[in-house]
């Protein structure tokens, strides 16, 4: 229950605290998103300072920007890192 309040990845699109309370800090490490990714990420403040996606089994990363609100894809190797920041 309380892991879809921090990440969920329906219809492979994976989102990131997408019901968690803005105002109530929150970390997680290592969540299974479909598709074979592991996420972890960080939010402080209302906003996400940290995410990370370990993928691995290769294939297409499909996601929402936390800070953007867009929707990216991108193809990613087996055991590949991929780390976002805040666009600042």
């Amino acid at each position: 229950g309380i892991s879809e309040f921090l990440v969920q990845s329906v219809t492979g699109i994976i989102r990131v605290f997408p019901c968690w309370p803005k105002d109530q800090d929150a970390a997680f490490t290592r969540l299974r998103a479909q598709g074979g990714f592991l996420v972890s990420a960080e939010q402080k403040g209302g906003k996400v300072v940290s995410l990370e996606i370990l993928s691995t089994v290769g294939g297409p990363l499909r996601m929402v920007d936390p800070w953007t609100g867009q929707v990216f894809e991108r193809p990613t190797a087996t055991g590949e890192t991929v780390k976002m920041s805040p666009k600042d």
